[in-house]
């Protein structure tokens, strides 16, 4: 199984290029039944959710410290952080010999 990450950063009015969303690891190769791992973290003040992606579909989201997962997702992955700063996808891979890419993105959610 090949899983690929990548980095979603939302540009808003006012935002700053100074300001990074940083995504670990890159890439990461599994086989089925090993678990793995998604780190992102953010440097924007204002921000304070981190969503999780995979292909267009929301996995979930962290929102300061309380997470949330879709319902179709509860089983298979599980998330924690603070979405002010940082937050981890854990997950088990289901199927062999496919590649998925995963995205993280940092927002002000309004509340």
């Amino acid at each position: 199984i090949s899983v690929f990450f990548k980095k979603v950063i939302l540009l808003l009015p006012g935002f700053s290029f100074s300001y990074k969303v940083d995504q670990s690891p890159a890439e990461v190769i599994k086989r089925r039944g090993e678990s793995a791992e998604i780190r992102c973290s953010h440097s924007v003040p204002s921000y304070n959710q981190i969503s999780l992606y995979s292909a267009l579909n929301l996995i979930g989201y962290v929102l300061y410290k309380n997470s949330a997962t879709e319902s179709q997702y509860t089983s298979q992955f599980n998330i924690t952080g603070d979405g002010a700063k940082s937050s981890t996808l854990d997950f088990m891979p289901e199927a062999s010999g496919r590649s998925v890419t995963y995205y993280c993105a940092a927002s002000k959610a309004q509340c």
